[in-house]
């Protein structure tokens, strides 16, 4: 019988130790996935499972260090939570921190924002407004 790891693997192209396993099968977004138990599993998150040991029902994320979505690198692959996924995203800068979270340093008229946190309106603005 094909285990899911013999199916895994016969559509990986694997390559030196250092070098990323890009999954050559179908790819949604990006991302490799392969049916296992009647569900979609990313390919990613199956390789390191098979790697790490740590079952698929694990509610962690599969991160990559390459940041070459189709690959299964062992190697190449952490668990990690969606919130260090996203700051891995914005520190390399394949994702911009959300608007509500950025801080405002101008107005859109060009004047200085004091650092406060939450102040939505400038003061320079609103004074001249109510001159």
């Amino acid at each position: 019988m094909i285990t899911a790891e013999d199916r895994l693997w016969a559509k990986v192209e694997r390559g030196g130790p250092s070098e990323c396993w890009p999954w050559t099968g179908t790819l949604t977004k990006g991302y490799g996935h392969i049916k296992v138990s009647g569900k979609l599993i990313y390919t990613h998150r199956l390789a390191l499972s098979l790697a790490t040991g740590v079952p698929l029902s694990d509610p962690r994320k599969a991160l990559h260090r390459c940041d070459n979505p189709p690959c299964c690198n062992p190697t190449h692959l952490r668990w990690g939570t969606q919130a260090q996924n996203i700051q891995d995203a914005i520190e390399r800068q394949r994702a911009k921190m959300p608007p509500r979270r950025q801080r405002r340093t101008h107005c859109t008229r060009g004047h200085e924002m004091p650092q406060r946190r939450y102040r939505m309106t400038c003061p320079t603005c609103r004074t001249e407004q109510a001159a």
